[in-house]
């Protein structure tokens, strides 16, 4: 018996999600996913990150860029979500990790195939991926997709994930800030279920429950991840001091009792002052990504 998803509302995106996708999980996990990144890239302003009116502290790549990217990697998302929703329930939760790896390395060669070698989204494949069959795992179980029953699932999967940083001659953002500084980053995440995407998932949420707008819920849930990850990106790009630049400075504008129009100006001229640096927190875009899609499955799956 297939888990059937129920609708809360009609209105705006959810009147799209047709009968047939009701009667398949994994392809409405991967369209919220392939909606989430595209909502992520289209929010305005994000302090160095692309979006669709600055490319940010990026030389190489646009929004169109995001796009391209992002729709072809549509069916690598629904994939990972059809593996969740078919493990065998027998088997410990670790090898629903190793059953999705090729399906991620087969995503990131499209990636780069589709953006000319640029990457956009290698850091959403790694999170959306576990995220995506994580719920899969969760409605095949005939559970709701919440944070509180998915955590438990990501942390079974991903237990010592953070060890193969010092294993093998991969090179990525990640293994390099662990040589460097010790910082586990995502892998160090996803062992600990994504705390960082949690925490911004409540910011987000309590927001939209106040009555705030979207955007505004959006900034500061992303404002919240950049205060507290560890970005591999930033790190990169500034090593510590401009990680620790990011992090303050998002801190205090997520804490401040800013109003939308003021928090906007202040968005602006903190984008100003990461492209001054050639600052961009790629990681906490990711995360917010990632708290589109748990906030959207958790819509969907749970009685309001």
């Amino acid at each position: 018996m297939r888990y059937s998803l129920a609708v809360p509302c009609k209105q705006g995106y959810w009147s799209k999600i047709n009968n047939q996708m009701l009667s398949e999980p994994e392809r409405i996990i991967g369209q919220l996913s392939f909606h989430s990144m595209l909502s992520e890239v289209e929010l305005y302003p994000k302090p160095g990150l692309v979006t669709a009116i600055s490319n940010g502290a990026h030389q190489d790549m646009s929004i169109s860029t995001f796009k391209d990217s992002a729709n072809a990697l549509l069916p690598y998302m629904t994939a990972f979500a059809r593996a969740g929703y078919t493990f065998n329930q027998q088997e410990d939760l670790s090898q629903l990790l190793v059953n999705i790896r090729p399906i991620g390395i087969q995503a990131e060669r499209v990636m780069f195939q589709a953006t000319n070698q640029i990457n956009t989204h290698r850091g959403a494949i790694f999170m959306l991926g576990i995220l995506s069959s994580a719920s899969g795992y969760l409605l095949q179980t005939k559970q709701p997709i919440t944070a509180l029953l998915i955590q438990p699932i990501i942390k079974a999967m991903c237990v010592g994930v953070s060890s193969e940083l010092s294993q093998g001659v991969e090179t990525s953002n990640g293994r390099e800030a662990f040589i460097q500084y010790g910082i586990s980053g995502i892998r160090g995440e996803a062992e600990l279920g994504f705390p960082t995407v949690i925490k911004g998932l409540m910011t987000y949420q309590s927001l939209i429950n106040a009555g705030y707008k979207s955007s505004f819920a959006m900034h500061h849930a992303l404002l919240t991840c950049m205060a507290f990850n560890d970005d591999s990106c930033l790190i990169k790009r500034g090593g510590l001091n401009g990680l620790t630049f990011v992090q303050k400075k998002a801190a205090r504008l997520q804490s401040s009792e800013l109003s939308p129009a003021e928090l906007i100006t202040q968005l602006i001229i903190f984008d100003q002052e990461c492209v001054s640096r050639n600052l961009s927190p790629g990681g906490s875009a990711d995360c917010l990504s990632a708290i589109l899609l748990l906030s959207q499955l958790e819509q969907l799956t749970t009685i309001q």
